[in-house]
């Protein structure tokens, strides 16, 4: 979130402070923010452009509670056939 916050930012005109960060380019990763002034800076322009760089945490739904159990399931029953298999 926060390295498409950088790519966004460092692309607008007129946003100050961002341009001396190395943008990533394909396959690259962003370099990590060495003071904290710099980190502070990244955040303070990702909500001026109204991305919220910490939002809050969603509770798992049931749907996706019961996907998972049943997934879950599914494997263990896979792995438990392939180990029998291979020994009987």
């Amino acid at each position: 979130m926060l390295a498409f916050a950088t790519h966004v930012l460092s692309h607008q005109v007129g946003n100050p402070g961002i341009e001396d960060l190395a943008t990533p380019g394909r396959g690259e990763r962003m370099r990590a923010p060495e003071t904290i002034e710099e980190e502070l800076a990244i955040i303070a322009q990702a909500l001026e452009a109204g991305i919220d760089p910490f939002p809050p945490k969603k509770n798992p739904t049931r749907i996706a509670k019961l996907a998972l159990g049943w997934f879950m399931v599914i494997m263990m029953v896979s792995w438990v056939s392939q180990l029998l298999y291979q020994y009987v």
